[in-house]
């Protein structure tokens, strides 16, 4: 596919609008929302510039002769948090396990922590009525 026009705006991240044309007809949003998509943008025909992250919504355009047209909002994987709220309480973990399960739970694998100091335990700490990503956002 390749983007026709594309717009940003600020959410948790980032938030692409990409307007797509592809020779590609019969493509629906149940095979392109909440999956990784890759963005490449290109100057002068050399990349400057990649992003990762997730469709949060894919619909069809029109149809011409040799293209069909698409719309994609493109957002980062992280933005899987805010759709869930949770009361829960984490016993006896450190905040980058606590971290862990929450991106874990969303289907989130490629993070890594760069800590300067071996994290303390906590005895007890409570998400109360919270999306996963405020309590993230509280935690970090």
């Amino acid at each position: 596919m390749s983007a026709s026009m594309f717009g940003q705006r600020p959410c948790y991240g980032f938030c692409y609008q990409v307007e797509l044309a592809s020779r590609q007809p019969n493509l629906t949003p149940e095979q392109v929302v909440d999956r990784a998509v890759e963005l490449r943008m290109y100057r002068n025909r050399v990349l400057v510039q990649r992003v990762h992250g997730v469709a949060r919504a894919f619909t069809q355009g029109d149809i011409g002769h040799h293209h069909t047209f698409y719309s994609l909002t493109l957002v980062p994987a992280l933005e899987r948090l805010s759709l869930r709220h949770n009361s829960r309480i984490f016993q006896h973990q450190t905040t980058p396990d606590i971290i862990a399960t929450l991106l874990q739970e969303m289907g989130i694998n490629d993070y890594a922590f760069s800590l300067e100091r071996e994290p303390a335990q906590r005895e007890f700490c409570v998400q109360y009525r919270e999306s996963d990503l405020d309590f993230l956002h509280r935690l970090a």
